[in-house]
């Protein structure tokens, strides 16, 4: 889905789900994410500081972060948290 305000793109190999991954406007807005249960760290990835919100039971992943223009959200299922650093660190 790619909208002006939104992008929101799911990733397969084949017909396996990876990961998904939304770019969104940067505006004074509220990501809602249950973090019930959950672990969260922070790390920086190209100079901005991003939050890792893993699951207790490793049932998802959740990264977000925001530059200066949009706000960012990778989040996956089947991918373990030092692969989806990789592809966030690959946002330009």
């Amino acid at each position: 889905m790619k909208n002006s305000a939104k992008i929101l793109i799911d990733y397969y190999i084949g017909e396996e789900y990876l990961f998904s991954f939304a770019q969104f406007t940067l505006e004074p807005s509220d990501k809602y994410i249950d973090n019930e249960d959950s672990i969260i760290s922070y790390a920086y990835i190209n100079g901005n500081r991003v939050t890792v919100v893993e699951s207790a039971d490793n049932e998802e992943i959740n990264i977000l972060w925001n530059d200066s223009e949009y706000s960012y959200h990778i989040f996956s299922t089947q991918c373990d948290v030092d692969t989806l650093l990789k592809y966030a660190e690959s946002v330009k």
